[in-house]
């Protein structure tokens, strides 16, 4: 989505419309997402047209190839599911509905707290600061700011937990208003803001609290757990996957994770009793798992444990409940 979304905007500013329209069919055609990121690109066309309508709607033909062929195909999905962006899935359903006040409120915490945590918080005060010295939005603040104010304004009647690398894009385009406000200050600025952002991915809050790990070089560590894990528990892997549970994405399956044969899913346990399950895989990087569940399993048989880095996987067993 970034490569393609980046790639969009050079084909913009170097005027090569015909890729431009391609690069928006891979866009949507990705994930649902991809709608916001075409709805940024159309506005910061119209800014960057200097809102001259006549030349924004000639771009905004460019469009109609992705639009209609991703309209095409939710119509295509929904005539095969029955629904089309809300799935009935019992995992995904309660992520798919709209917010009440109180979870509106939470969402703008989300949302501010990915422009905060994992050292962005230097891209964000970086990028104030430029646009305050210039005291006008130009190009740079617009190519970062049209697409934080559409993602947030799509993310936040929902119920779908708001996720830093939901806003990879933005953190990206930032770095061209830091880079512009840093080239003219000394070079003890750039080393500290770079050593700031290579600090984030060293931050793994303690459980309960959800970290977006995905986003930092932990997803190294977790990768590093999980295979570690296979290696070490082919057992319980391949003979019992499917009465052990974890949460997301722990209970993907081989195939999706490392592009094996293994289709076999362990049991998403997200918001669901886990007394009747034997095996519990946990995970310090595992968001959905509830401060309930957090608190049972403490009274649980560690049968297994790895770490990595700030990661760590551990397998656990239900102590009322027999073991073959």
């Amino acid at each position: 989505m970034l490569s393609l979304y980046l790639t969009a905007l050079v084909a913009y500013f170097k005027n090569k419309k015909i890729l431009l329209s391609f690069i928006l069919i891979g866009i949507v055609g990705i994930t649902l997402r991809g709608l916001f990121c075409v709805a940024s690109l159309s506005i910061t066309i119209y800014f960057l047209e200097n809102k001259n309508i006549k030349s924004w709607l000639k771009w905004n033909l460019l469009f109609i190839p992705a639009i209609a062929l991703i309209s095409c195909w939710y119509i295509y999905h929904y005539t095969q599911t029955g629904w089309v962006f809300a799935t009935k899935s019992e995992g995904w359903s309660e992520q798919r509905s709209f917010v009440d006040v109180l979870s509106s409120f939470k969402n703008g915490i989300s949302i501010a707290r990915c422009f905060f945590d994992l050292g962005i918080f230097v891209l964000s005060f970086l990028s104030l600061f430029y646009f305050l010295k210039n005291r006008k939005v130009d190009k740079y603040t617009l190519l970062w700011l049209i697409p934080a104010l559409v993602f947030s304004l799509a993310f936040l009647p929902f119920t779908n937990p708001i996720n830093h690398r939901y806003y990879l894009i933005i953190y990206v385009l930032m770095l061209l208003p830091v880079i512009q406000f840093l080239s003219e200050r000394k070079r003890i600025h750039t080393v500290i803001t770079t050593l700031i952002l290579l600090l984030g991915h060293f931050q793994i809050y303690p459980v309960p609290i959800s970290n977006g790990w995905d986003c930092t070089l932990a997803h190294i560590s977790f990768h590093e757990c999980l295979s570690d894990y296979k290696s070490r528990c082919d057992k319980v892997w391949f003979n019992e996957t499917k009465n052990t549970g974890t949460v997301f994405p722990v209970n993907a399956s081989l195939k999706q994770t490392y592009m094996l044969f293994d289709t076999i899913r362990m049991t998403n346990v997200n918001n669901k009793s886990i007394d009747s399950v034997q095996y519990i895989l946990f995970s310090n990087v595992g968001n959905d798992f509830s401060d309930e569940q957090i608190i049972q399993l403490r009274s649980w048989i560690p049968f297994y444990q790895v770490k990595h880095g700030l990661v760590e996987l551990i397998l656990y067993q239900n102590p009322k409940i027999s073991f073959k």
